[in-house]
């Protein structure tokens, strides 16, 4: 019996020992800053989907804030556990069920265009830099490519691929072009409102791009890695 006890005990301190060496290796304060950062920086960037979602038409005149920031954090929670973005349509149909119960859903997946579409243009822009700027290994991903495209089955399957999903693609939209239009332009409309595109959607999108490279930057120094903001733009 005492034995055992001794052993509970040695564990016990052994599994102490372990957390305290890890705490010791991270700044909890800054690290706990940092996780916060990162939950402001997507509250701040869904009200983006929100203008979006407000200018695709009377459907969406009831819709709240708050039924907006739920549908996305649902949507992204999902998206942590589940490959192919399928968190999307958990994100589309929170917001239909809570605050939009008469929206079309090709509609609420036209608005998801416009909300990603600075995203797009963010990230093309952060890739561009890193690849000019020598953080990224060019030389290692051109071989990779040109090695993949010069083994005749890798680029006979993705000829194919390629093909196949461009013949499909053309076909689905002959044939529900001319239906779903007026959907589909219901749900990129403030795109032809550049005016309140910038002011209702990027400007949520910039400041929380913002946010989140401090939040970034605090949770690296928070690991005794580089913070600064060259680096926490190379991990956004």
């Amino acid at each position: 019996m005492d034995g055992s006890i001794d052993t509970l005990a040695a564990l016990i301190a052994t599994a102490a020992g372990v957390v305290a060496d890890t705490v010791r290796r991270f700044d909890i304060p800054l690290l706990a800053l940092g996780l916060v950062l990162h939950l402001v920086a997507d509250l701040v960037r869904n009200r983006g989907w929100y203008g979006v979602l407000r200018a695709a038409g009377p459907d969406y005149d009831t819709l709240r804030v708050r039924d907006v920031e739920a549908a996305a954090f649902a949507g992204g929670s999902v998206n942590a556990l589940v490959p192919a973005r399928a968190g999307d349509l958990v994100k589309l149909a929170v917001v239909r069920r809570r605050g939009a119960p008469d929206a079309r859903m090709p509609t609420l997946m036209a608005t998801l265009v416009p909300e990603t579409l600075f995203e797009w243009v963010v990230g093309a822009a952060l890739l561009a830099w890193a690849l000019a700027a020598g953080y990224l290994p060019v030389d290692t991903v051109a071989d990779a490519l040109v090695g993949a495209a010069s083994h005749p089955v890798t680029a006979a399957v993705g000829a194919a691929v390629v093909v196949a999903g461009g013949v499909a693609a053309i076909t689905v939209m002959r044939r529900w072009a001319r239906k779903l239009s007026r959907d589909l332009a219901a749900g990129v409309a403030i795109l032809g409102h550049p005016r309140a595109f910038l002011t209702g959607v990027v400007s949520w999108q910039l400041a929380g791009r913002v946010v989140r490279l401090a939040a970034i930057a605090c949770c690296l120094s928070a690991c005794r890695l580089p913070g600064g903001p060259a680096a926490a733009a190379v991990a956004m």
